[in-house]
This record gives structure tokens, sequence and C-alpha cells, in this order.
């Protein structure tokens, strides 16, 4: 993973600044209500991105689903039902946020309108998401569900593995 991310870190910058100038002659309205951004986000206007609801406590152990219950939380290694009955092949899960309205429209133009350039919004919502659940984390490998070679074609990246790259640098993880 290192000769992938060095020449990525080093351009950072430069792709900042290039992206910053554009934008001040060329506005990009935001991606999920296509209203004015002016001074905000660099896809997503600031009401847009405060109302990405984030996946908060309880939540299941192991799928990290959240856990809605009437009674109170039980403990801290909570299974869902579904996880008692069925059980997943993997140690555990997390999201960040619901998979609606901004957030889903971030990663929808992540995929489809092939622009890697998204992850500089979803950066700093994986650090505010990491900031408080680094324990969460520590030893773990961070991996992508891998693309399929169609897709990789029609795309020219990985989504899956951007999004991994990130969480894995904000980590310190392999």
């Amino acid at each position: 993973m290192g000769n992938i991310t060095k020449p990525y870190e080093k351009t950072r910058g430069i792709r900042r600044f290039i992206g910053l100038a554009l934008d001040g002659v060329f506005p990009r309205p935001c991606v999920a209500c296509e209203n004015e951004r002016v001074g905000q986000g660099f896809f997503l206007c600031a009401p847009c991105r405060n109302n990405i609801r984030r996946i908060v406590s309880p939540i299941c152990d192991l799928c990290g689903q959240p856990g809605e219950m009437d009674y109170e939380y039980p403990n801290d290694e909570f299974i869902c039902g579904f996880c008692r009955h069925q059980p997943y092949v993997f140690q555990q899960a997390r999201s960040f946020g619901y998979y609606e309205s901004g957030l889903r429209d971030l990663i929808k133009y992540l995929k489809y309108r092939k622009q890697p350039g998204v992850m500089a919004e979803i950066r700093p919502l994986l650090q505010n998401y990491f900031k408080y659940n680094m324990n969460d984390c520590a030893g773990f490998t961070v991996v992508p569900v891998p693309l399929s070679e169609k897709r990789m074609k029609d795309r020219g990246f990985d989504q899956a593995f951007l999004i991994a790259r990130e969480t894995a640098l904000i980590l310190n993880l392999p």
C-alpha cells in the first residue's frame, strides 16, 4: 500500500489548490440539493452536510446496525436478533451513517459520475467518525470489497478501494 499512497499524498495539496481555483471561476452546485454551495464543502452545501445522519450507539456489536430497542441497552457486546440467528462470517462491521440524503448523493456521485475528487468531502466525515471510534478498530486490517473487472474498466477507479485507503490512512492500519 505504501507505493500507492505516496504519490497520492504528494499531490493532495496541488489537487486541492486547483479544485479551489476552478471552483472560484466555475462554482459547482451541491450534489444533493443542487443549490449554491459557495464557501461550503467541496460537493455538499452546509445544510446537506449537516443533515447526514450518523449511526450511533446502541448498535449490534457484530453487524453494526442500530439497535432500535425500547428497553435499556443491555451491554457493550449486544448482538441483534438477525446476527444471533444467522451470524456473518466476519468479525465486525461498522457504518458511518445511513445511506440516505447527502451521504447517498455523495457516494452515488463518486461511483456513477466517476468523481474520485468526492473523497475530499468524504475524508473529513471519516476523520470525524474515527476520532471517536479509533479504539474499536485497533489491530484490524482494512479491506475493500473488490470491484468487478468490468466496472473497474468502466469507472477507471475502485471507489471501495479509495474509501478503504483513506480509512487505513486515518487509522494507521494496513
